[in-house]
């Protein structure tokens, strides 16, 4: 509400500004009611209207300015108790009859705060203002004169001095004046300057395929024909999944400059993330279940029994060779951590490991302490402990990954299958998902906080066994049955992702990686091979 109050004021001239202010001086003043009650709207009015036609509403002041009419109404008056409105409003804007203004009219009579300004005389209102400011500039740009030709003299003088001084010791000083203008300082601003709640009138903008800041502007254009979109941009990192900001840039030299914004909301959707853009030629011995980009470009990736060093197209750099630890059976995640340390889950134990993916040390934990069965993943939390899920429960780590214990859920509260996901959202939001589909939200303790399951009775195709988030927020799963599915930020399901019968996906996803280098995204399969699925 303050936005558009703000933006309407704006777009009113010097006087109505005045009248605009008497009113909330007067609500202020004499507390007739709460302000944040109190709305602001483009009123126009319609001489065939009835009064009837108004449903009863009279506004508390009304102001006629010479770029529109504006209403001030208390929210009782314009909403019904279940929050339907008494008339039509469309984009901020009312219709009412020349009855109801009349009885405004009526009330001023009876309460000489009520601001009425005359329509007729806005021309004669806006020439007084803009005679005022330029007398104002006349008076500031003289003032500024004399104090420039004082500059210049000390100028002159010491330049003459220091003139004098170099030509005693033989050296040479060239002098460059500019005196043929005169700065002006004073920039008229432009009276001309347009709302953009003018031309942003169409703010919702339907399916886009990203909410980048660039996809939201050319949507805002071919839905606002007349908007000017070189003149505004997206508030900085208001592009959330559904909505975003929009305000006039600091340059503008079209819109009026405020700290004022617009939201426009819309639904992200792009079919083709997620579908198989090409298979990498190379087979290997096992399924690759974990995928890590480490900081210095290497891509790591572990199999049933071996860690791979790979290139960003997804093909075998080197397999790492591990001189202190060879026997086990599955690497089931990679993570680097904030202070660059790089931790691998491997069978039911934790290992650190170099930065070219060799095995240094087992992570000892505390006497009595030990997961129950293999490690499907584990993150870190942003206080720096850690929290790992098996297929039967969650664990609560220390900051050196030593178990603190086995996460014991409310009565009542229990997963409903086996546990293969476990996802620390770029908002920080933890959730599984388990095998079945049902999403459980955790606190930081590894808590199950909520659960839902999938809306509208929709389900997977096939048991949820990976997930990985997007940089731009989108939430990728794979499953058993070979079918990848969009996931809306709360693990709810968006789509289903259909695959081309000329690019088939022939096994289910086991691992997901997002590459930062080239934003690829690789999927390692049950087919012992990997895919590249299309992030744009």
């Amino acid at each position: 509400m303050k936005n558009k109050m703000q933006i309407f004021y704006n777009s009113m001239c010097h006087i109505c500004q005045n009248k605009f202010k008497k009113v909330v001086n007067y609500l202020k003043k004499n507390k007739i009611n709460d302000l944040k009650n109190l709305d602001l709207l483009i009123c126009e009015i319609d001489q065939n209207r009835t009064r009837e036609e108004d449903n009863g509403i009279i506004p508390f002041a009304l102001i006629f300015c010479k770029n529109s009419s504006y209403v001030f109404l208390w929210k009782k008056d314009l909403y019904h108790p279940d929050g339907t409105t008494k008339i039509k409003i469309v984009n901020d804007k009312i219709i009412l009859s020349q009855a109801t203004i009349d009885l405004i009219k009526q009330k001023r009579i009876k309460n000489n705060y009520l601001p009425i300004t005359n329509k007729t005389n806005g021309e004669e209102v806006y020439n007084l203002a803009k005679r005022h400011f330029n007398q104002q500039i006349t008076v500031l740009n003289r003032h500024h004169l004399i104090q420039m030709s004082k500059l210049r003299q000390i100028i002159l003088i010491f330049g003459l001095v220091f003139l004098l001084f170099f030509a005693v010791v033989g050296g040479t000083l060239a002098w460059y004046f500019s005196t043929n203008h005169n700065p002006n300082y004073f920039k008229e601003p432009n009276n001309n300057r347009v709302s953009l709640s003018s031309d942003l009138v169409n703010v919702d903008l339907g399916t886009i395929k990203d909410n980048s800041p660039a996809t939201i502007l050319d949507t805002l254009q071919i839905k606002n024909t007349t908007l000017k979109v070189t003149e505004i941009e997206v508030v900085k990192d208001s592009n959330i999944e559904t909505k975003a900001h929009i305000k006039v840039k600091e340059t503008s030299e079209y819109y009026i400059v405020n700290n004022a914004s617009i939201e426009v909301r819309y639904y992200v959707f792009n079919p083709n993330i997620g579908t198989v853009n090409s298979k990498v030629n190379e087979k290997f011995a096992k399924p690759i279940t974990a995928f890590l980009e480490l900081d210095n470009g290497i891509i790591l990736a572990g199999s049933d029994n071996q860690i791979y060093q790979l290139n960003n197209d997804g093909k075998i750099k080197t397999a790492v060779a591990q001189d202190k630890f060879e026997n086990f059976t599955k690497v089931s995640s990679i993570i680097q951590l904030k202070n660059k340390t790089i931790l691998a889950t491997i069978d039911s134990k934790i290992y650190r490991l170099n930065e070219l993916g060799v095995i240094t040390e087992e992570v000892p934990q505390p006497v009595g302490r030990m997961f129950e069965s293999t490690i499907e993943k584990m993150v870190e939390l942003s206080n720096g402990e850690f929290l790992a899920i098996t297929k039967n429960g969650v664990y609560s780590l220390d900051s050196n990954a030593m178990i603190k214990n086995k996460v014991q859920q409310p009565n009542g509260k229990h997963f409903d299958s086996l546990l293969y996901t476990l996802l620390l959202t770029n908002t920080g939001d933890i959730f599984v998902i388990s095998f079945k589909g049902t999403i459980y939200y955790l606190n930081s303790d590894g808590v199950i906080q909520d659960e839902k399951g999938q809306p509208n009775g929709e389900k997977f195709d096939g048991g949820v066994q990976s997930i990985v988030q997007l940089a731009d927020n989108t939430i990728l799963v794979g499953t058993s049955n070979k079918f990848v599915y969009q996931l809306n930020s709360d693990g709810t399901i968006k789509a289903k992702v259909k695959q081309s019968n000329e690019k088939p996906l022939s096994g289910n996803i086991r691992a997901f990686i997002q590459l930062n280098s080239n934003k690829n995204i690789l999927a390692g399969t049950s087919d012992n091979v990997i895919y590249e699925l299309n992030s744009k």
